[in-house]
C-alpha cells in the first residue's frame, strides 16, 4: 500500500471494530520476530509471511470465518435468553396494571383487555 502501512490499517479498523467483529489477516513478506509482533499488536487476528502456501491460507481463513460464525451465534443465543428474560415479567406486570384497575376504574380495565 503505497499511503500507509497494513500496520496502520489495522490500527485505524480496531479503533472502529473489534478483533471478534472484524477479523484482520495480515499478509506480509516481512517474517521478522518484531515484524510478526507488531502485526499482532496493531490488531490482527492471524499473521501470514510470503510465500503464502494456499492450503495454510485456506485454512487460516476457514477458521476465521467459523469463529466469526461462533461468535455470532453466541450473540443470537444470549439475546433470545435475555429476551425470554424480559417477556414473563411484560406479562406480569400487564396483567397486575389490569388487575388493579379492576377495582378502581373497570372501563378503562375493559379498554386494556380488549
Amino acid at each position: 500500500m503505497q499511503t500507509m502501512s497494513g500496520y496502520e490499517l489495522s490500527r485505524m479498523i480496531r479503533e472502529q471494530f473489534s478483533i471478534s467483529e472484524l477479523p484482520i489477516l495480515l499478509i506480509t513478506a516481512r517474517s521478522q520476530i518484531q515484524d510478526i509482533v507488531t502485526g499482532f499488536l496493531s490488531g490482527a487476528n492471524v499473521y501470514i509471511s510470503k510465500p503464502v502456501n494456499s492450503l495454510e491460507l485456506k485454512a487460516r481463513v476457514n477458521a476465521l470465518t467459523n469463529l466469526k460464525q461462533s461468535i455470532n451465534e453466541r450473540l443470537q443465543m444470549e439475546a433470545a435468553w435475555l429476551q425470554a428474560q424480559i417477556q414473563p415479567h411484560f406479562l406480569f406486570n400487564t396483567l397486575n396494571t389490569i388487575v388493579s384497575l379492576s377495582e378502581v376504574d373497570t372501563d378503562r380495565m375493559t379498554v386494556l383487555l380488549n
